[in-house]
């Protein structure tokens, strides 16, 4: 193969790994502008705003026409996967239309949404008030459960390389 041709197959694979879980037409709704801190620090200043953020799901509370889920947010990915591994800038409220199972969209599982402010609430956290900017959910997805493996794992190889989980 020519070198031309190896660098086409090398950039349609780079762009399929980068692609986002959140269908196109719903990312070109959220405002870029406003940070999920933003959001945070002022939520009645962000209504009507449109954000692409994700977390992990802490509660998930069926309330007959709708379903709240409590996230602790976290940074995203080249991908929109939440990255674990990074600071979180605080906790929201999600509400959807219709019932979320408790079950399948239960506590530790990671989350990627878009959604709309609609305002805030305090609720106890503690023995604290803690302020949650909530969000009507437009566009969710449940990231898959990692399987674990008690098989062995090692590699042989020569170069540099990292992993990522």
């Amino acid at each position: 193969m020519k070198t031309k041709q190896w660098l086409a197959i090398i950039a349609i694979f780079s762009l399929i790994g980068c692609t986002s879980v959140i269908s196109e037409n719903t990312l070109k709704s959220v405002d870029k502008t406003v940070s999920y801190e933003n959001v945070m620090a002022n939520p009645d200043g962000h209504r009507d705003k449109v954000l692409l953020f994700g977390g992990t799901v802490l509660e998930t509370i069926p309330m007959g026409e709708k379903t709240v889920i409590m996230i602790l947010q976290h940074p995203l990915t080249s991908n929109d996967k939440p990255d674990i591994a990074a600071p979180s800038k605080g906790r929201c409220l999600v509400e959807v239309d219709g019932f979320i199972d408790p079950a399948v969209y239960g506590p530790g599982r990671q989350v990627t949404l878009v959604g709309v402010v609609i305002g805030k609430e305090t609720r106890k956290l503690g023995q604290i008030n803690y302020t949650y900017p909530v969000i009507k959910g437009t566009e969710l997805y449940l990231w898959p459960l990692q399987e674990v493996s008690n098989e062995p794992r090692f590699n042989i190889g020569v170069g540099v390389g990292t992993i990522i989980r």
